[in-house]
């Protein structure tokens, strides 16, 4: 168990964020006989969650909901590794999009269709 110092020294965040959440329901904690509030290990990942959720432009009610949704140990690895994968992927397409600033419409609508068609191929694995 963390103490909220600890998780906001093993986070990076401020013990005002980490409060903030919990507040808000985000985080779990138990009292210790000393009445501080006290954080399971597991917090960290959790933090990392509300993290990407954030990145993902939803708001912390929103985020309090997905968090109440328990997750599958054995997923939520890959989830985040995929994330980090689409992550990757947004940034090279950002590049490609700026090397193709003088191409021409037509080229730019093929470049587009192939990488739309191979995008459906590798989101059907998913559905």
């Amino acid at each position: 168990m963390l103490r909220i110092g600890q998780v906001a020294e093993l986070s990076g965040l401020s013990a005002r964020t980490i409060d903030y959440y919990t507040k808000k329901g985000l985080l779990a904690f138990k009292r210790s006989n000393a009445n501080y509030r006290l954080y399971p290990q597991n917090v960290l990942q959790s933090l990392e969650r509300i993290k990407w959720l954030q990145e993902q432009r939803m708001s912390l009610d929103e985020i309090a909901e997905t968090m109440q949704v328990p997750s599958d140990e054995e997923v939520e690895p890959f989830v985040f590794e995929v994330q980090e994968e689409i992550h990757v992927l947004q940034q090279k397409l950002t590049t490609l999009e700026d090397a193709m600033k003088n191409t021409s419409q037509k080229e730019k609508e093929l470049i587009y269709k192939d990488i739309t068609e191979k995008l459906k191929v590798v989101m059907q694995r998913f559905i």
